[in-house]
């Protein structure tokens, strides 16, 4: 089945917005129900889209905030199904205290028009230290 840019990018769009929005709602309709997630090659993938669900609750709804995001490449190879993305983002991370700016590849594969597997490696940098009075507690 020949994997379409236009599609993979609607995709990684409503990813990216679901990341933005801190919309852990909107994961059941990027992933497979059995999908799995992978942060970096050596960590124990996340199984299941309740799983990933429930990382995106802790990880991204309660440890950032002033989320944007900038899809930056698609790559399909159509005879593996592999498909690369590349995007950057910014955002205060809370636990860190740090307003950050990252650059993320991540790889993945499709069924059925979702997401059944996502690998993703990243760097970050920090830009600058948050203001602590509008830090919460």
């Amino acid at each position: 089945m020949e994997l379409s840019k236009v599609h993979i990018d609607q995709v990684v769009a409503e990813y990216l917005r679901a990341w933005a929005e801190q919309d852990p709602d909107l994961i059941p309709g990027i992933f497979t129900e059995d999908a799995t997630y992978q942060e970096g090659g050596y960590a124990e993938p996340m199984l299941g889209v309740a799983s990933i669900r429930s990382y995106w609750q802790k990880k991204v709804v309660e440890s950032q905030d002033n989320i944007t995001c900038r899809h930056l490449l698609t790559s399909v190879d159509q005879e593996t199904g592999r498909v690369t993305v590349k995007w950057e983002a910014e955002f205060d991370d809370r636990d860190d205290s740090f307003r950050k700016r990252i650059m993320e590849v991540a790889l993945l594969t499709f069924e059925d028009g979702r997401i059944s597997s996502l690998e993703e490696y990243w760097t970050s940098q920090k830009i600058r230290p948050l203001d602590q009075r509008q830090l919460p507690g």
